[in-house]
């Protein structure tokens, strides 16, 4: 059909939250399916691109250049780049990915397209996309899926790459035509903002060894190897890390992630660290509040962090220097998915939700606008109008939708809130059909679409009716709108409908197939008929293949005819009540076809019918031709149908045809997405389109417009609502007339029709659900009268009758005609029923007097109440469904004790019956003490042959050694006959002897006490000597041997003692026994006398056997223990009947000798004497003499008896504390061993740890050994790593060398063609005048004004200034772009100077272009060797890296040999030491020995001996330095005295000189004799004397009469006090009283006494502040009088001498 014209998508509808993008400021664009959609974000324009390739699966755009790219789908898939709004493709880029494009990206000057693949390759490429040349390409890191790419807006060299688990930095690097890719993973903060460690180089650690402990990397511990330990964590590095989930560019050139949790971070472009901005502990949030989500998609502009998330809130953070501060932009109604800024100004936002809405947002106004919102979910059906004016569409989610088919505006829409399948438009009427998931068929008035008031596409539900159990697949009207036929994929009916308002949607009946219908057709025979045709699954497939079967098509085809009589009069052609019409009134054939087919439509019917169908197989489109003659029945086997021809179809099967109104073309789709257009004139001519993707199931739905001239399709899982339409050619232009012509017809037919129904559908209601019309109705009925209708409820004689069946509130059309014949029936048979129900009830009366009957029978003769049952099958049936559950109670009761068993032998035979010893414990009698033995296994025969092959080893090791031994010794003995003897001291150091383990050796440097507890063995090593790997298993097995012969050792002890309480116990026993019988002889109570047993512990076998007292619930029997034990009754009670019978033997000896053969002495005495019968029969005055005899004889015999009593009692007494103190005695001896048991099972415990802690040494040495092995190994690997890539980097190197030396002499040849040009400008002018040639040079270097801005920097030897380079080197195709455009504004001739004519200015302008583009090609090819230098710097510095990182692992490696010999050599010993010879600080519970040493004890004795005498000599020195500084101290304190007199002496002659010369001085001076004054004075002095000892004495006697009389006055007062104290206990008890009364009154007075006291509190600070003022007043005067007397008072100057 290509010759008729182009099939072109008109218009698209459909978005489900994907990515947006801008394509330029004004229009936003996305992927729906196979097409990507273009908006204008103000007007709402619309524009669509059809991919050329095989689908969509990623794009991208570049908005400052209108460019937008996106990747196909499928095997190798292909790159398009294409410009907007032209839509001509650019480029198209290929061989790269395998299999799919995950995420593409424009660098920002465009120079680069980089696109990231999926499986299986996980590669990322960059292309130039204007050559269409791959530039480089690397794997991403640990192969993980991308989720956001962007390049930096800074730098064209540096990508960022996000995924779920991963953040990586790409670097590209070029070199001319060379690019490389370098990638930075970033090591993802902790989601709590923790610091985690990164994983660790296996080459590196510590260079140290501490003590026995090797630091290694935790890989190496680990046990990896290889590529293994590159990403392996520590265990305590595993932390739960944030999970990017969107990113973006800071215009400081960092990468802001955002998480799924709510955490951003920023990552520094250069150092790839990373800093937790939002959501850690330390968070920097200022105002508002993170939340989960937040970050599902971010952009960023000079308004701050714009991110939208899935609660739909669009918000807005802005960071600065005090921190972050988050605030709501607008709150959208669902999850935000994609965010965009426009390119430019960034002030406009552009947003999409999952809800199918588009939005725009501007940040400086902060208004917001609707752009689009055509809602979300998968259309499942498409539909045109009559007429075609208008689509109709309908999502899962029950969204009906209409769209105007010219422009694809919505128009309108409807929820119906329920899941439907399909819809379809009658073209009778304005109603739309529409089938949902619970069967039910909904009709919706669309005629407000055709109406032009305000009103206008608001759609409503008038109708719904519920056809079928499964959901409704097909709906399908007839092009005249007579019929609707409606069917289910799961059900065997195909249900016909009056489509028209007017007769309420009526459903007349409907067809069985005889089988499930997988698709339904219609074609129009004529004006009255119309031939339906339906593809089944017949019902002997079905019962063939099971349930169970797997899934097939039927090649059955079902056609049937329906014409206007069946409307007109439907129950003339009903075969039964259920309204299923009979197969000859519809014409009703079957016809098998020899393949199986998806889909048929009846292409004609004149002579026979012609069948097109989708065949399952081959997937090609067979064409049939079945005979038109009509058959009886369905049953009748037609044969089968063969194809006439097949034609080209899909490549996936599961495809539908549809065929146009006018019955010329036929179109089919499937899951490929493919879309054939075919004329049935021309079957080969054909059109086809790829209207939707195959990864997403490919098309769901295709319809045809009443004119054919526009096509609709929707797609199974795309949302996407696609459009075409045909622009014909003129061939093509007759045949799209037709089309038309033939809708013209028909809608002038059904005119009429459309406009009564209109009329109709205008007056119905809204339809609404029976069930709330019922309750309504339930609400109003009861307000009025009560209904007077009970149940029947008769005596128990009744029989009820059968209820009509009524059909629920939901059931189906099917099930109400089912119902109504049903009560057809009944009506019908009501006679019989009732003669019926007449006879039950008097056989129910014989039953129940049957059953009376019974009650009056012996309890033998009576049946049951169950046999009664006359349903047999019922009572059958319930008793084998009763027998079945019982069963299987019964088997999982039986499985749950069989696994219970199961586990108890497992138990049992681990712990118990693969035991040597069994584990027990023996208990003392009296003290808390108990012991138990060591429970061992069996020794299996591995374990003996490996001990066997170790002894063998050792027995051959240690004849060797001692042959080695023999010959040195020899050799020894020769060369010291020569040379003379030595000192034997060595001998005491041969610890490293063969002799140091075995019996004779030291237990201290044995290192444990085994040998004294049967530990010991010859065959062990020297702790000195275990230096290889298989020495130290050696000596595993052999210490491992010894701990068992320990173990075994003390078993055997614990064995006697066992035996011994054993024996013990059976002797209390056999005491007890006696000590009972002595105590019931004395009448004690015998039941406090207990014999000891063993306990649960002792005897652990107990355990196996239940005894009758632990089962506290009742035993069930079976029937044989039944048996048994009715047995064993009968057999006792036969022996008991036997034993009362007549025994002579027992009969005699109770006879004669009183039931016993001997009579015992305490027998005897436990008979009484019979007194004398005068002694009962005669009153004592009446005794004879021969009577007072016998009595006096029974006096004494009760005497003697009474002294024999007592006597055997002591007896007794004695006996019985013997026997007692036996038992405890014997106790406690027990007890006293089983102590001494505990003590050597605690040694033994010593011995055994000791032992087993050698065994942890040597293992741990052997887990070092092979962690030093690991380690090994992986630094070999690394340094064949590093060596490779040393080899691969110094190749790189070379070449870029070369390379670069070869563009170096490009870039010379050029400077020195440019320097040429130069050069020759005045050969070339050298014909002009000198003075208009120099005006021509000056105009010749003149140059546009852009390119001295941007020029290049460069020096005379040719070096280029890399800065200047770097910042103008992406722009210099651009800059000489503008140069070159620039020089035709200075070629004009406005510039031309005077004299010179055009010919010549020509030349000028040609040779200055020249020139110009010489130095273009100059600076081009400086930024290209200045790139390349740097590549190649960049190189070397990695080459410098690698050798660097190869010297480090070479050191490692040296480093790891020493280690592994130290750990061989530097063993750790196990040694035994006294409590006095360690002299070290013991901590808490375990020393620490990390800085300790042994030595030997003679060195500590030497050392002591040594110490002592440098001590002695020490103090001797410290004596003689004593006396020594005593002599100087004497000297210094002779010093200091002489000083001091010295300076007494100054003082003295110092105040002679300043001495006063008063008056008694002068006298004293003038005085001549002074003796004779002296001697006056004297005189005077002594009378002074005599008169004042008389005044003492006076004043002496004065004072004794005071004292007497105080002393008298102080008794006296004394005697007053005792008065007073007596005074004061009653004032105590009186002021106790008033104190009493005083607390009751203190709050009454309180207020007026701590004013009191407030104010002499004021008063007193008042005064003390007033006399500190007059103090220092006071002071201040006597300072200043001071000053005045030392102001008069005469100064002495000392003379200095």
């Amino acid at each position: 059909m290509e010759h008729y014209g182009t099939l072109g998508v008109s218009w698209m509808q459909g978005y489900k939250g994907d990515k947006i993008y801008h394509v330029d400021p004004i229009h936003i664009c996305f992927v729906c399916g196979n097409i990507v959609k273009f908006i204008n974000i103000f007007d709402g324009e619309e524009n669509v691109f059809l991919s050329p390739g095989n689908g969509i699966s990623k794009m991208t755009t570049l908005p400052s250049s209108g460019l937008f790219a996106f990747a196909e789908t499928g095997l190798n898939p292909r790159i398009f780049v294409c410009q907007f709004p032209s839509m001509n493709v650019m480029a198209t880029l290929k061989d790269a990915a395998n299999l799919e494009y995950t995420q593409l990206a424009f660098s920002t000057s465009g120079k680069y397209l980089v696109a990231c693949s999926g499986l299986p390759d996980f590669s990322l490429f960059v292309w130039n996309w204007k050559t269409e040349t791959l530039r480089c390409q690397e794997k991403l890191l640990n192969e993980q899926e991308s989720t956001s790419l962007m390049f930096n807006p800074l730098n064209d060299h540096q990508i960022s790459l996000i995924g779920p688990e991963q953040v990586t930095l790409w670097l590209i690097e070029e070199c001319n035509q060379i690019a490389a890719l370098t990638a930075k993973k970033v090591n993802l903060p902790a989601s709590d903002g923790t610091v985690v460690g990164e994983a660790e180089d296996p080459s590196s650690r510590s260079g140290t060894r501490l003590g026995f402990h090797v630091p290694l990397p935790a890989s190496t511990r680990a046990g990896l190897e290889g590529e293994k330990t590159k990403n392996f964590l520590a265990p305590e590095n595993r932390h739960p890390r944030v999970r990017p989930s969107s990113q973006c560019w800071s215009t400081q050139g960092d990468v802001l992630v955002g998480c799924d949790e709510g955490q951003l971070f920023r990552i520094n472009a250069d150092s790839g660290k990373t800093n937790l901005l939002l959501g850690g502990m330390s968070d920097a949030l200022v105002a508002g509040e993170a939340e989960p989500g937040m970050f599902n998609c971010m952009e960023l502009n000079n308004k701050g962090l714009f991110v939208g998330g899935k609660d739909g809130v669009l918000r807005q953070i802005q960071m600065d220097n005090n921190g972050l501060r988050i605030n709501q932009a607008h709150k959208a109604a669902d999850s935000i998915s994609s965010v965009r800024f426009s390119p430019g100004a960034q002030t406009t936002l552009s947003f999409g939700t999952i809800a199918g809405s588009l939005h725009c947002y501007n940040s400086v106004n902060q208004q917001h606008h609707q752009v689009s919102s055509t809602g979300s979910g998968k259309f499942v059906g498409v539909s045109f109008t009559s007429g075609g004016r208008f689509c109709v569409t309908c999502r899962e989610d029950g969204e009906v939708q209409a769209w105007e088919s010219e422009t694809g505006k919505l128009v309108g829409s409807l929820s119906l809130g329920t899941r439907v399948t399909t819809v379809a438009c009658c073209p009778s009427c304005w109603v739309v059909a529409v089938g949902t998931w619970t069967g039910h068929v909904i009709y919706v008035d669309i005629s407000s679409l055709y109406s032009e008031e305000e009103n206008r596409g608001l759609l409503r539900q008038v109708g719904c009716t519920r056809i079928h159990h499964a959901p409704v697949n097909f709906l399908v009207y007839d092009n005249a709108g007579r019929f609707l036929l409606c069917a289910s994929d799961e059900e065997n009916q195909v249900f016909v409908i009056d489509p028209k308002p007017s007769t309420e949607f009526n459903c007349i009946g409907y067809v069985d197939c005889k089988g499930t219908v997988n698709s339904l057709a219609i074609h129009q025979t004529s004006a009255t008929k119309a031939s339906v045709v339906a593809t089944v699954t017949s019902q002997f497939v079905a019962e063939e293949e099971g349930d169970n079967a797997p899934s097939q098509l039927s090649n059955v085809v079902v056609i049937f005819t329906l014409t206007d009589e069946i409307l007109a009069k439907p129950d003339d052609h009903y075969q039964s009540l259920r309204h299923n019409f009979k197969d000859a009134s519809v014409n009703c054939v079957q016809y098998e076809l020899t393949t199986e087919v998806d889909s048929a439509v009846i292409t004609n019917i004149e002579d026979s019918i012609e069948l097109a169908a989708l065949s399952q197989r081959s997937k090609k489109l067979l064409r049939f031709k079945l005979a038109s003659q009509k058959r009886q029945s369905q049953s009748e086997d037609p044969g089968l149908c063969p194809p006439t021809s097949d034609h080209t179809g899909h490549e996936l099967g599961g495809g539908f045809l549809s065929l146009s109104s006018h019955g010329r073309w036929l179109a089919s789709s499937s899951p490929d997405g493919n879309l054939i257009i075919r004329d049935l004139l021309n079957w080969d001519s054909v059109v086809t389109l790829l209207v939707h993707s195959f990864m997403e199931g490919g098309a769901k739905a295709v319809a045809f417009s009443p004119d054919a001239n526009q096509i609709a399709s929707v797609g199974l899982s795309d949302s996407s609502l696609v459009c075409l339409s045909w622009e014909f050619k003129s061939q093509g232009q007759k045949a799209g007339n037709a089309a038309v012509e033939h809708t013209r017809l028909l809608n002038m037919q059904l005119r009429s029709t459309v406009e009564s129904e209109a009329q109709v559908l205008g007056d119905m209601k809204d339809w609404v659900h029976p069930l709330h019309e019922s309750s309504s109705q339930v609400d109003e009925s009861q307000g009025g009268a009560e209904v007077d209708e009970r149940p029947i409820t008769g005596a128990p004689s009744e029989i009820t009758m059968t209820p009509t069946p009524t059909p629920s509130l939901d059931a189906t059309w099917l099930d109400e005609r089912e119902a109504m014949a049903v009560k057809e029936e009944s009506a019908k048979f009501d006679e019989v029923k009732r003669l019926l129900r007449k006879e039950i009830k008097e056989m129910r009366k014989t039953i129940l007097r049957m059953m009376a009957d019974n009650e009056n029978l012996p309890e033998i003769e009576q049946l049951r109440h169950d046999e009664y049952n006359l349903d047999t099958e019922e009572q059958k049936r319930m008793q084998d469904k009763q027998d079945r559950e019982v069963q299987e109670v019964r088997e999982e009761i039986y499985f749950e004790n069989l696994a219970q068993r199961y586990l108890a032998y497992l138990i049992k035979k681990e712990c118990w019956d693969d035991m040597v010893t069994k584990g027990r414990a023996i208990t003392a009698f009296n003290a808390n003490v108990s012991v138990s033995n060591y429970p061992t296994l069996h020794v299996t025969s591995a374990e003996s042959a490996l001990l066997e092959k170790v002894t063998r080893m050792r027995k051959i090791e240690m004849a060797a050694n001692a042959v080695r031994k023999s010959v040195v010794e020899i050799a020894a003995a020769k060369s010291a006959a020569g040379g003379g003897g030595e000192d034997d001291e060595d001998d005491e150091e041969g610890v490293g002897g063969e002799g140091a383990g075995g019996v004779g050796g030291q237990l201290s440097l044995h290192g444990s006490l085994g040998p004294n507890y049967s530990g010991d063995s010859e065959f062990f090593y020297s702790q000195f000597e275990l230096h290889t790997k298989e020495e130290k298993f050696s000596q595993i097995v052999l210490v491992k041997d010894a701990i068992r012969r320990i173990k075994d050792a003390f078993n055997e002890s614990f064995s006697n003692v066992y035996r011994n309480k054993e024996q013990e116990i059976s002797r209390i026993k056999e005491r007890n026994v006696r000590i009972r019988q002595i105590m019931m002889e004395l009448g004690m109570e015998a039941e406090t006398v207990t014999d000891p047993s063993l306990g649960e512990n002792e005897m652990p076998e107990k355990v196996f056997v239940v005894s009758d007292d632990e089962v506290t619930v009742e035993r069930v029997l079976s029937e044989e223990q039944k048996r048994e034990k009715e047995e064993e009754e009968r057999v006792e009670e036969e022996r008991k009947a036997a034993a009362k019978g007549d025994n002579k033997r027992e009969r005699a000896l109770v006879d004669m000798m009183g039931g016993v053969l001997e009579v015992k002495k305490e027998d005897m005495l436990k008979q009484d004497i019979p007194p004398p019968d005068c002694m009962t029969e005669k009153l004592e005055k009446d005794w004879s003499d021969e009577d007072k005899k016998k009595i006096k004889d029974y006096e004494k015999k009760m005497k003697d008896l009474q002294d024999e009593r007592e006597k055997y009692r002591k007896n007794l007494e004695n006996e019985l504390k013997k026997l007692q103190q036996s038992n405890v005695d014997g106790m406690s001896g027990f007890d006293d061993s089983l102590n001494q048991l505990f003590n050597k099972r605690v040694k033994v415990d010593m011995v055994v740890n000791q032992e087993e802690l050698k065994i942890l040494r040597m293992t741990r040495s052997i887990m070092v050994d092979d962690e030093l092995k690991t380690h090994e190994a992986n630094l070999n690997y690394l340094l064949n790593v590093k060596s490779a890539a040393k080899v691969s980097a110094a190749e790189r190197e070379a070449e870029v060398r070369r390379l670069v030396d070869e563009y170096r002499e490009v870039y010379d040849s050029v400077v020195a063609e440019d320097k040429m040009l130069d050069r020759g400008f005045k050969r070339e002018f050298s014909d002009v005048p000198l003075s208009l040639a120099d005006q021509l040079y000056k105009l010749f270097r003149r140059r546009p004004r852009l390119q001295k801005q941007q020029r290049a920097v460069t020096d005379r030897s040719g070096s280029i200034d890399i800065s200047h380079v770097e910042k103008g080197g992406s722009v210099v195709g651009g800059e000489s772009v503008s140069t070159l455009s620039a020089l035709e504004e200075l070629d004009s001739d406005v510039n031309m100077p005077e004299g010179c004519d055009a010919h010549l200015w020509s030349r000028l302008c040609h040779s200055r272009r020249v020139k110009v583009e010489s130095e273009i090609r100059v600076k081009q090819s400086a930024v290209t060797l200045a790139e390349m230098t740097q590549y190649l710097q960049r190189r070397q510095e990695e080459d410098d890296g690698l050798a660097c990182e190869i010297d480090d692992v070479t050191k490692q490696q040296t480093k790891l040999y020493e280690d592994i010999m130290k750990n061989m050599l530097n063993i750790e010993v196990q040694f035994l030491l006294k409590q006095g010879r360690v002299e070290i600080t013991c901590g808490p519970f375990i020393a620490d020995y990390s800085d300790s040493i042994l030595i030997h004890r003679g060195v500590v004795e030497d050392l002591n001996g040594t110490i002592r005498g440098l001590g002695e000599s020490k103090v001797a020195a410290m004596t003689e330095s004593k006396d020594f500084k005593k002599g100087i101290h004497q000297l210094e304190w002779d010093r200091k005295r002489m000083m001091m007199q010295m300076e007494d002496l100054n003082n003295k002659s110092r105040h002679i000189q300043m001495l006063k010369l008063t008056k008694d001085l002068q006298a004293f001076l003038n005085e001549e004799n002074q003796s004779g004054k002296q001697a006056k004075q004297m005189a005077v002095l002594e009378e002074t004397l005599k008169l004042q000892n008389k005044q003492l004495e006076k004043n002496v006697s004065h004072k004794n009469e005071t004292t007497h009389h105080l002393s008298r006055t102080i008794r006296l007062k004394e005697h007053e006090n005792k008065e007073l104290d007596k005074v004061l206990e009653g004032l105590h008890v009186t002021v106790s009283e008033r104190k009493n009364i005083a607390n009751v009154n203190a709050t009454e007075r309180a207020k007026s006494t701590s004013d009191k006291r407030l104010k002499g509190i004021v008063q007193r600070r008042k005064l003390v502040d007033l006399a500190k003022a007059q103090a220092q007043e006071v002071a201040v005067l006597r300072a200043e009088v001071e000053r005045l007397r030392m102001k008069t008072f005469p100064a002495l100057v000392q003379v200095e001498r």
